[in-house]
């Protein structure tokens, strides 16, 4: 059993209808995403699609956030396109397969980079060498819940509940293979639990289920602490290190005795091989949005750590968590066949 786990990686998990997001503020780009004056004057001049690999939710509506300020900086719109299924493959192997010309870009979280690589043995991309990584967005921590019929309102009267009835309690995700899964199962097996996996098309539907008591327990998003307050889901625990400054009264697992801490990330990336002109301004565009006050407000309102890596720093992350996560799979043994 796997008795400590504990993930320095970055967060969370998305989706909504294709919209696009125009801006025009191509002023702004000077001193902010210089280059050549060449390049300036070439790239991007048309909109730049995005591919997001689940559908609308919580997720989804913070990655637009970043996606309307990167807009705003290149001075062209940005449309954003939903396409999930097969737990983030099928949109993330789109991008993989994009045009390499710097107009399709996309979310990457978890799930596509991480996850499926070192999951499923049929995987039909590359998770390193199919992609140029850009940068991580944000990072954040889940929230262990249930809904008010549950019958339990604390997480030691969940565990009580699960461990005198293995089998019959159900938790929910947002697919098979997400990083909601993945982490739920990690869980359940520090915390000694036997539970039904209940998997969803994307988090929203699943936590929407939840609610409605249709299943048990989720690891969901700190996102989600809205229904929360209004009293449609209960906060068992949350999963970072420390009391969240936003949600002081919910504690962590650890301080309830399960040594379980974990994050999650949302990020970007281009298919392998765009022009180096592209590159570079794609990434001071991302690197000016993610450093914007307004963003950080936005995104940091539920906790969510918002930071720019460079393309090297986020390729070496996802690296080290494939490994990690093949790692633990070796006590998990889960597969995406």
């Amino acid at each position: 059993m796997i008795k400590n786990i504990r993930h320095t990686t970055r967060r969370l998990l998305l989706g909504a209808p294709a919209l696009a997001l125009s801006f025009a503020g191509a002023a702004v780009l000077t001193g902010l995403v210089a280059g050549p004056a060449q390049a300036q004057a070439t790239y991007p001049n048309r909109a730049i699609n995005l591919i997001m690999p689940f559908p609308p939710g919580v997720v989804d509506s913070k990655g637009r956030i970043i996606a309307a300020k990167v807009s705003e900086l290149l001075g062209q719109p940005i449309a954003v396109e939903n396409r999930s299924g097969a737990g983030q493959r099928l949109g993330t192997q789109l991008l993989a397969q994009a045009p390499k010309d710097g107009y399709t870009i996309g979310v990457i979280t978890q799930a596509g980079a991480v996850m499926a690589p070192a999951l499923d043995p049929k995987l039909r991309y590359d998770a390193i060498k199919d992609f140029q990584y850009l940068t991580l967005g944000y990072s954040g921590y889940f929230i262990l819940a249930t809904h008010p019929k549950s019958g339990f309102g604390t997480l030691s009267e969940f565990l009580a509940k699960a461990r005198a009835n293995p089998g019959q309690l159900k938790f929910s995700s947002s697919g098979l293979g997400t990083s909601y899964h993945v982490w739920s199962e990690v869980l359940m097996n520090v915390a000694g639990l036997n539970l039904l996996h209940v998997p969803y098309r994307g988090a929203a539907q699943a936590e929407q289920d939840l609610a409605g008591g249709q299943v048990d327990v989720m690891l969901t998003s700190a996102g989600s602490m809205p229904r929360v307050d209004k009293g449609l889901l209960v906060a068992l625990g949350v999963t970072s290190d420390q009391r969240l400054a936003h949600m002081k009264q919910v504690p962590t697992l650890k301080e309830q005795g399960v040594n379980f801490s974990i994050t999650s990330w949302l990020g970007f990336a281009a298919p392998a091989g765009i022009p180096p002109a592209a590159l570079d301004r794609l990434n001071a565009a991302f690197k000016a949005a993610l450093e914007s006050p307004e963003v950080i407000a936005k995104l940091g309102a539920d906790g969510s750590e918002v930071r720019y890596t460079t393309p090297a720093e986020f390729t070496r992350m996802v690296e080290d968590e494939i490994r990690l996560v093949r790692n633990i799979n070796k006590t998990l043994k889960l597969t995406l066949e």
